[in-house]
């Protein structure tokens, strides 16, 4: 048996051919490397399945090919196997999605990891049309396992191609360009909730008052949250940092005289109703500034 977990062929195809014949005939780094080409990515488990060999001969062969650079391995200790032009097709793949996606999204910050993943999926970018058979030379149809993909962004962040923020990617020295109307928008969004203190309006009521199409309008408010110039304490209630900063100075003062905070301590210490009060009463609990103690709160 020349291979126990064959990809799809055409009976009597010449690449099918000469791929068995590599199987039989080839030194075991061109049978290695075909296995890998066929897959794209495969575990070192997977192909010491398919090979018959232990996994200690499968990295071995495998190394002798990643210093050709016609394999990478990866991993601590090495898992992962990857085609060397398949991980240099992927990262050209990678950046062009991003460049795709920012031409798209002009007022977003990144995409997704897994976003990302997907879109270099689709059957068009992978190499092969839907049902194709893999063959050499060619790389089946599948997203990059999120191994390889951290992998890929982790090296093009070295270079400065990419930046990543946490679970967020984006080309490297990528920033949002506003338009002189966004800009407007965006100052506006801010003036509107810094203005309005602690008895805020809703997103809302500050978004319907902006000459932008309401997607436009909620990326710009998202990206000020982002900013942190806007705190979210819940989704109907979100306040300008200028006021929390205000409110943490006047418990702090609150603190010096008392650490005990009731709801109606509160409500009076910020001539805010229970409407405001709660939420925010909640949130600094959360932010651990207060620390909520039966029906009281300590100041933290």
């Amino acid at each position: 048996m020349l291979d126990n977990a064959p990809p799809r062929h055409r009976p009597g195809d010449s690449a099918t051919v000469d791929s068995l014949w590599v199987l039989q005939h080839g030194e075991p780094d061109a049978r290695l490397e075909l296995l890998a080409r066929q897959a794209g990515e495969a575990t070192l488990a997977a192909l010491a399945a398919r090979t018959g060999w232990n996994p200690a001969e499968v990295l071995r062969v495998a190394k002798s090919l990643e210093a050709q650079n016609r394999l990478v391995v990866l991993g601590q200790p090495p898992t992962l196997l990857v085609h060397g032009e398949h991980y240099q097709r992927l990262t050209k793949l990678l950046l062009a999605a991003l460049g795709e996606f920012h031409a798209a999204n002009p007022l977003a910050g990144g995409v997704s990891k897994e976003e990302l993943r997907a879109k270099l999926s689709a059957p068009g970018g992978a190499g092969l049309s839907p049902g194709s058979a893999a063959i050499p030379g060619r790389f089946p149809p599948h997203s990059p396992s999120p191994t390889l993909l951290n992998a890929l962004l982790h090296f093009l962040a070295a270079q400065g191609k990419v930046d990543l923020q946490g679970e967020a990617v984006r080309l490297g020295g990528h920033t949002i360009q506003l338009t002189a109307e966004e800009t407007a928008a965006r100052n506006q969004i801010a003036a509107a909730f810094e203005k309005a203190g602690l008895a805020v309006p809703s997103p809302k009521e500050v978004l319907t008052d902006l000459p932008l199409d309401r997607a436009r309008a909620e990326k710009l408010l998202r990206m000020l949250v982002k900013e942190n110039v806007l705190l979210k304490v819940t989704d109907e209630m979100i306040v300008h940092q200028s006021a929390l900063r205000k409110l943490r100075e006047i418990l702090a003062l609150r603190k010096s005289r008392d650490s005990r905070l009731s709801v109606p301590d509160f409500k009076e210490l910020t001539g805010l109703s229970r409407k405001y009060a709660i939420p925010l009463l909640e949130f600094l609990d959360r932010e651990r500034v207060t620390r909520r103690e039966g029906e009281n709160r300590v100041i933290l």
